[in-house]
């Protein structure tokens, strides 16, 4: 008869309990992953341009934390992986906002776009839109791409698009903030509004929204106007919660920041963030 002495029914028992443990941290994880992709599979994936620049990171980032897909039309393929080694749900795409067979294909399946790329580039006479090949002149980047966005979102049923311009679309033509930036800068702010009235009148459903931002300062909180013409800062960090929020009002990525619940659809609203 074989006698165990309670040594070896205490180690017995450890490495049993440890096992246990360890299958059960296991199965936890295996489901984690299985609800992360079961969570994506639940969303469209979600066009967007301007993915590299200092707001569509974190735009992207963030959805990606949400397990929200995303398919990014990119122009450098090395600082997007860099930026998004590390996203699950993300898909990046070389292309060009300009060429719209590859946007007709490309939004294709998507759920909605969201278009954060612009152009702000010095005047001069030599760099005129009027002159070929000058494709990175706010008339192209700013005005000529949402045609053509909005042009493969009938193509491809998408009833969602958001654009963010800058508060200066808010002012009239004489104002001198809209005077300077035109006047210095490529008329941006005049193509940013031929954009946004393209986009008003695709009887799509739209946010446009229109910031002065900062990557200076940091706010807690955010307030919002529906035609506002805040002349005041925003953080990228706040700028895109508001953007998810208004893609995805069920998340409520706000939580407290933002004082009241507000509709963005085919809204387009000011934006300012205060402490």
């Amino acid at each position: 008869m074989k006698i165990y002495s309670f040594y070896n029914i205490l180690n017995f028992l450890t490495k049993s309990i440890k096992n246990i443990v360890y299958i059960f941290i296991n199965f936890i994880m295996i489901f984690l992953y299985i609800l992360s992709f079961a969570n994506a599979l639940l969303y469209k994936p979600i066009f967007i341009s301007g993915a590299n620049s200092q707001i569509g990171r974190r735009v992207v980032h963030k959805l990606d934390n949400f397990n929200i897909p995303t398919r990014c039309v990119i122009r450098n393929y090395d600082k997007s992986h860099f930026l998004f080694k590390n996203t699950k749900h993300a898909e990046f795409i070389k292309g060009n906002v300009l060429d719209p067979i590859f946007l007709e294909h490309i939004m294709n399946g998507c759920d909605m776009s969201i278009n954060l790329h612009s152009s702000i580039i010095n005047s001069n006479p030599t760099n005129s839109h009027l002159f070929l090949n000058k494709f990175d002149h706010p008339y192209y980047v700013n005005y000529m791409s949402m045609n053509y966005i909005l042009d493969s979102c009938k193509t491809n049923n998408i009833n969602k698009i958001i654009r963010t311009t800058h508060i200066a679309t808010s002012f009239k033509n004489f104002n001198p903030i809209s005077l300077f930036l035109d006047t210095f800068y490529s008329q941006n702010i005049h193509w940013h509004r031929k954009g946004e009235f393209a986009i008003i009148d695709s009887n799509i459903d739209y946010t446009i929204i229109r910031s002065k931002l900062t990557n200076i300062d940091s706010y807690k909180n955010v307030k919002i106007e529906e035609n506002g013409k805040f002349n005041e800062n925003i953080d990228y960090d706040n700028l895109a919660n508001i953007i998810i929020q208004s893609a995805f009002p069920e998340l409520d990525i706000l939580y407290n920041s933002i004082s009241i619940p507000y509709n963005f659809s085919n809204s387009i609203i000011s934006c300012a963030g205060y402490n």
